[in-house]
């Protein structure tokens, strides 16, 4: 399974589909509370910026993967924790954070600190083309990819 960093997509669903798009894809929501995929520790982004002029946010929440979906700008963002997916460079879950760094030069890594008990995970984030690719833990559980922040018109 391919996730596309610079198209912005995985699995049939691409940045800017409809919340309808991803149900015809993978049915209806399993859960619509958080996003993470169903059953899997949280390992994606800190913080997602919302799509100015979007109408909110709406997560819907499947096996192996999660899409934030806003009336306005449509899935503005998408994550997997599919064992072996992977992006175009060929960084997959599974893959040491030093594959990001390999692949993506560029990358800006760091060490995100949360909840009662110190639990923490390693992750790295870079910028291909208009979107943000987030990969999360080492070794790497969660790709996530968020596209543009502005509503469509």
């Amino acid at each position: 399974l391919v996730v596309s960093a610079q198209g912005g997509s995985v699995a049939g669903v691409v940045l800017g589909d409809s919340g309808s798009d991803v149900e015809r894809v993978f049915g209806p929501p399993l859960d619509r509370q958080g996003y993470m995929p169903i059953d899997e520790l949280f390992t994606g982004p800190q913080s997602i910026a919302a799509p100015v002029g979007g109408g909110g946010s709406e997560p819907y929440r499947y096996r192996e993967f999660a899409f934030l979906v806003s009336p306005g700008a449509g899935v503005y963002s998408l994550m997997t924790t599919r064992s072996g997916a992977r992006t175009e460079r060929g960084v997959a879950i599974g893959d040491e954070l030093s594959a990001v760094e390999d692949a993506y030069p560029d990358a800006d890594c760091g060490k995100y600190d949360y909840g009662e008990g110190a639990r923490s995970y390693a992750w790295c984030r870079v910028r291909v083309g208009r979107n943000e690719v987030f990969f999360g833990g080492d070794p790497v559980a969660s790709l996530t990819v968020t596209g543009r922040t502005v509503a469509r018109r």
